[in-house]
């Protein structure tokens, strides 16, 4: 191999003052004709497969609205304040459980409901005074963002 291109090297000149041979110019441009189209199909099929995707995954998003938002970001409208996430917690729950319980279901779905909207002792007060109210918030907001999660799945599946 470096004999080849040593030879190619040394005769640089001469192999650029040749003439190509008749009949190569026309094939190699049918070549390099036939490989454009190819490219240009793969790049056709690659855009049209890239818009189905992006207008399947938007119909998904956006046709079913607040489903795709988690709980976490239902509570984010509440700030760092830990009274007003768990006031948002029960008006957003109360509003899910509704529509859940407008459906007819079975003991197992209400007892889920129960127990993902109802608290015996509620977290808020569970947390140490030692926390700050940021603290605090982060805190409710995970574990009233899980709840919220599980009622719309819930929701959901009914």
């Amino acid at each position: 191999m470096d004999k080849l291109k040593q030879y190619f090297d040394d005769h640089r000149g001469e192999i650029a003052q040749a003439e190509v041979p008749e009949g190569d110019e026309v094939r190699f441009m049918a070549k390099l004709s036939a490989e454009r189209k190819i490219r240009t199909w793969i790049v056709s099929a690659a855009a049209c497969a890239a818009a189905l995707s992006l207008g399947l995954w938007l119909s998904g998003t956006l046709g079913s609205g607040l489903r795709n938002v988690s709980g976490t970001e239902l509570l984010a409208k509440a700030g760092d304040d830990p009274e007003a996430i768990a006031m948002v917690f029960k008006e957003k729950s109360e509003a899910m459980c509704r529509k859940i319980s407008a459906k007819s279901h079975g003991k197992e779905i209400d007892n889920n409901v129960r127990s993902l909207s109802e608290e015996a002792v509620p977290m808020l007060d569970q947390l140490p005074d030692e926390l700050s109210d940021s603290e605090k918030a982060t805190i409710l907001r995970s574990y009233y963002g899980s709840l919220l999660d599980g009622l719309m799945d819930l929701e959901k599946t009914n």
